[in-house]
């Protein structure tokens, strides 16, 4: 991956989780969600099944991974007949997203532990 592709995406992805000093106050969870089903369509490596797996129709999967693209500037996935595989740029968001994903659930688990 180019420097410019990655500085272009943390610019991105800083310009929407950070609004200012008070990160938490204006954390974007509405970005977190759509990072989240893009994972599960890359995994999927389709929107039919990745719409099936998140108990939702297509249609509102692919509008949430567009307004995504569109936020980020940056071309996520490329459709084909065959399926949907990620762009240079969506590969090099991956693990970011995937570690993501990682300290979430242990974070559930920690507190399941509390409980």
């Amino acid at each position: 991956m180019s420097k410019h592709v990655s500085d272009t995406i943390f610019s991105a992805l800083q310009q929407c989780f950070f609004h200012g000093e008070h990160m938490l106050n204006r954390f974007d969870y509405r970005l977190v969600r759509q990072l989240l089903l893009f994972a599960v369509i890359v995994e999927e490596k389709s929107l039919r099944n990745a719409a099936r797996r998140l108990n939702m129709s297509q249609p509102p999967l692919k509008a949430q991974i567009d307004e995504l693209e569109a936020r980020l500037r940056i071309k996520l996935l490329e459709r084909s007949p065959r399926g949907v595989k990620a762009t240079v740029e969506g590969e090099s968001l991956l693990p970011e997203v995937l570690r993501f994903v990682g300290h979430a659930q242990e974070l559930e688990f920690a507190v399941k532990q509390i409980q």
